[in-house]
């Protein structure tokens, strides 16, 4: 949609059961140096009624950023155009309904186009609640991604000691876009329904114990806490705020006591729950008397997927650079399996699910006894198909997971799928993270989420042991399998 009253146009149209098509070419039509190929805002083919909305306001003028071509006077040139659709529509005996901009603004258009409609003999069926849940449901192609900004938005606003009453606060304030504003109320909703079923179930969840445990630290000033002589903290690449800032009390508190900290900042991939590259980053300026110590040998990986995993990972945009030695002095096979032809998105699942099939049922076979084989994906939705193949997936050594649940494990086969270019892709095109920023302490640039993307390509690498095999399609590679490239063998299909 080009603008928010065609959108609002469009959704009342679905959710009264009338089939809609936006911008369809009007075939009909005579052609002019302006319009080579007419086409209407939107047609409703059951009834052979075309809909134009206009942007003119109630004295007949358009916004004053519009233009309009061959005209000084972008009104006059607006209402010129105007006119030749009327003309058209008149001339070959088709239907129009016209909708203006002012009526948008006047909070009048659905009223006017209802209206219409029904002096058209448009039937209009509402759909009930439940048929708008089914039907948003059917048109959201990763469930996963959706249950994961709703878990980012609670666990965020946790992380930066917000509440529901804060949120509310902050809605009052202004500011917010449309999106994140309806986005804000749905989770206000959502999350006292979660609170008051975590109250009658006398629970709490992990971000409420650190933030508990961080009060009680902080009221108590270091009385009747228990000292530790040894803190060992593993995965710090991992840790959000409120967990460092209960680990600074831990050490404040315990004197003389050690802390001992293992991290990664390669694999920092967890920022939809809270943590930060940050704290691994800062550990130094942080713990300004810690001893650093680098382990720069990996003992899991072939050789040439350690170099190729030191590639991807040096590509950060802060320039930092590793240099991993693998103990291994064998290569193992990292193979390319690629769609050859193009085509669309559905017929690349097609493809990816039936070569897919056929690679694991052949490494079952050949495979030994007590090797095991990893599907990896960015999002469950890649696999989820593949998996109902192979229903006792475990009992020969087959694991499905996100990357994300795939991190700290390891196998001697390791697929990775979806390595495609595009909104789903990976790296994932998909930044709705605009409508968290009521919740944000500090705002992520799209850049920011791309290095991310990036760490979870790494952690996907190192998982392997042995074979590995990325999926992707000629012409739509991922950037990231274009990094490694030249340690592939391509295998086109």
């Amino acid at each position: 949609m080009k603008s928010i009253a065609e959108r609002d146009i469009v959704n009342f149209l679905i959710l009264n059961q009338v089939k809609v098509e936006y911008e369809t070419p009007a075939a009909w039509a005579d052609t002019n140096s302006e319009f080579r190929q007419y086409r209407p805002d939107f047609f409703l083919p059951e009834y052979g009624i075309w809909i134009e909305h206009f942007a003119m306001d109630g004295k007949g003028n358009v916004p004053p950023w519009f233009s309009a071509r061959g005209a000084t006077d972008p009104s006059e040139g607006y209402r010129s155009g105007m006119e030749w659709k009327r003309t058209q529509f008149k001339k070959h005996g088709r239907k129009l309904i016209e909708t203006y901009y002012h009526q948008w603004s006047d909070d009048t258009l659905i009223d006017e186009l209802k209206r219409h409609l029904e002096e058209n003999a448009v039937v209009l069926r509402e759909l009930k609640k439940e048929e708008i849940l089914d039907l948003v449901y059917q048109h959201i192609p990763r469930e996963d991604y959706l249950h994961e900004l709703m878990f980012s938005f609670v666990n965020k606003a946790k992380t930066n000691s917000l509440g529901v009453n804060d949120i509310k606060s902050r809605l009052h304030l202004g500011g917010w876009n449309r999106k994140q504003r309806a986005f804000a109320n749905l989770m206000i909703s959502i999350w006292e329904e979660y609170e008051l079923l975590m109250k009658e179930g006398n629970m709490i969840d992990f971000s409420d114990m650190i933030n508990y445990a961080l009060q009680v630290m902080k009221q108590e000033h270091g009385h009747s806490i228990t000292r530790y002589p040894h803190i060992l903290v593993d995965e710090f690449q991992d840790i959000t705020d409120p967990q460092l800032e209960l680990l600074k009390c831990l050490v404040s508190e315990s004197g003389g006591g050690t802390l001992f900290c293992v991290g990664d900042y390669r694999q920092n991939i967890f920022s939809f729950a809270g943590s930060d590259i940050n704290n691994i980053l800062e550990f130094e300026n942080m713990f300004p008397y810690a001893e650093t110590t680098v382990l720069p040998t990996n003992y899991r990986c072939p050789r040439n997927i350690v170099e190729a995993s030191d590639v991807v990972a040096n590509l950060n945009k802060m320039k930092l650079k590793g240099n991993t030695v693998a103990a291994s002095n064998v290569d193992g096979a990292m193979s390319l399996v690629e769609r050859s032809a193009g085509g669309s998105f559905s017929k690349y699942d097609d493809w990816e699910f039936r070569k897919g099939k056929e690679l694991l049922a052949g490494l079952i076979e050949s495979k030994k006894r007590g090797e095991e084989i990893l599907v990896l994906a960015r999002s469950n939705h890649v696999f989820d198909q593949l998996k109902l193949e192979f229903p006792h997936s475990e009992d020969v050594g087959l694991r499905f997971l996100t990357i994300h649940r795939a991190k700290g494990l390891e196998a001697d086969y390791v697929v990775l799928l979806g390595c495609v270019s595009g909104k789903y892709g990976f790296p994932s095109w998909v930044f709705d993270d605009d409508i968290l920023d009521i919740v944000k302490k500090k705002q992520e640039s799209k850049s920011d989420r791309i290095e991310e993307e990036r760490r979870l390509f790494y952690v996907a690498l190192t998982r392997c042991k042995n074979q590995f095999f990325v999926f992707t399609s000629k012409g739509r590679r991922s950037e990231f399998v274009g990094n490694i490239e030249q340690y592939l063998t391509v295998k086109s299909s």
